[in-house]
């Protein structure tokens, strides 16, 4: 015979649960995703295959002086597993999504994004012919012992604005030396090509960027702005990229890169998405207060 107590404990500790619960939810907590801790020993031994591929070299490029590349083409960073880890609890991914890693340097990302979440498919864009021959040939070996992420995973040479990534769900761009035309032809590509975009995880640069030189052009605001004065769109606000694409902006700090321990994420989500999300955590709390 269970006492009043006992029941009264064990509802205490249903409802703790539940509110819990719901709160992960509400910080957008990917619950119900695939991540690293559903990773496999075996799969990190794997993964580990890319630590054995160095991209701070010299490297070889197709581009030449006067393209829009020739700038910064030779610098090179990397993020850090750990940080990229932190930042995809926020991310609820997906087993129809399709990753693009624009600038993916020796794969290791695209790697991560393969074998630590549960997505579709996984692409890597890398214009330095040496890193990208260097993580394909891992890619190659691990392609033949048959492990359970690498079949995720394309790696493309090229120049990223030259690669249709028309059907990204998720976009991770490290752009930290983007010349401001590329990024300007990456928010154009976005905006018209990418109807299934749900997240962009973005590093060194904010989206925005047509919309400020227009008020920059128009002296600094626009009445149509609400008088916000050129740096602080992009910040805080709702980006309408189109009349079907809107993302909602987050800022995700003290995110290690190989050259810093105080970087930002630059994480945007579909409007869409999170409607969808906040609903479900309403649903749930729901559930269990009924």
């Amino acid at each position: 015979m269970i006492s009043t107590g006992m029941w009264q404990l064990a509802l205490t500790l249903l409802f703790l649960a539940s509110q819990s619960l719901c709160f992960r939810i509400l910080r957008r907590s990917p619950i119900f995703t695939s991540t690293s801790n559903a990773c496999s020993k075996q799969q990190y031994q794997y993964l580990s295959y890319f630590d054995e591929v160095d991209g701070y070299g010299e490297d070889t490029f197709d581009a030449k002086e006067g393209t829009r590349f020739f700038e910064t083409e030779g610098v090179y960073g990397e993020l850090l597993p750990s940080s990229l880890r932190e930042i995809l609890l926020d991310v609820n991914t997906r087993p129809d999504d399709i990753v693009y890693d624009l600038g993916s340097g020796t794969g290791k990302v695209v790697a991560q994004f393969a074998y630590e979440t549960n997505v579709k498919k996984v692409i890597g864009v890398e214009l330095g012919r040496k890193r990208h021959e260097s993580a394909q040939l891992v890619l190659d070996k691990l392609l033949k012992l048959g492990d359970g992420g690498s079949h995720k995973i394309q790696l493309i040479c090229g120049d990223l604005l030259d690669v249709s990534w028309q059907d990204a769900t998720i976009l991770f761009i490290n752009a930290f030396c983007f010349p401001p035309l590329v990024m300007l032809e990456i928010e154009k590509r976005i905006r018209l090509q990418c109807p299934k975009l749900r997240y962009i995880l973005l590093f060194g640069q904010r989206l925005g960027l047509e919309y400020r030189l227009q008020l920059a052009e128009a002296g600094g605001w626009l009445p149509g702005a609400g008088g916000k004065d050129v740096n602080s769109i992009g910040s805080d606000d709702e980006l309408l990229l189109s009349q079907e694409l809107a993302f909602q902006h987050f800022s995700v700090p003290n995110v290690r890169m190989s050259f810093s321990d105080d970087c930002y994420c630059e994480l945007y989500i579909s409007i869409d998405e999170l409607r969808k999300r906040r609903t479900f955590a309403t649903d749930v709390y729901s559930l269990y207060h009924h």
